[in-house]
């Protein structure tokens, strides 16, 4: 069966979350709204709301200490680029916890996460050092 032939929705209703995602098959549109709803449901979209807020404020703090202690560019830059990073990681340990807040950390979140700390770090050297 090839994709044309599925029933197509030609204008989808907007859902209880208030998405709506067009022209998609309707398997397809029911799983990409499931996934919306386990982030949703996961509380994901707060951790990252409260990373950023703390990544916005740690900006703040090292755009005034700069002038205070002189540090370089560099330094700055470092920053911004490893709170960017960051989010992965962040967005990870939030999707493993979820609105349990469970306490137990499984090896695949310490994989993951790991491998995302070791990656961003590799790219954060990268741009201290020459």
């Amino acid at each position: 069966m090839a994709l044309t032939d599925r029933p197509v929705r030609l204008v989808s209703n907007i859902d209880d979350a208030g998405w709506s995602f067009g022209r998609f098959p309707m398997a397809q549109e029911r799983r990409l709204q499931e996934g919306v709803r386990e982030v949703l449901d996961k509380g994901s979209v707060r951790w990252v709301l409260a990373y950023l807020a703390g990544a916005w404020l740690m900006l703040q703090m090292v755009d005034v200490l700069k002038d205070i202690w002189d540090w370089p560019l560099q330094l700055q830059r470092a920053t911004c680029v490893a709170l960017g990073l960051g989010l992965l990681p962040a967005l990870v340990v939030a999707w493993y916890h979820g609105e349990r807040a469970a306490q137990r950390v499984t090896r695949t979140e310490v994989l993951v996460v790991g491998t995302l700390l070791f990656s961003s770090g590799a790219v954060v050297w990268r741009m201290l050092v020459p």
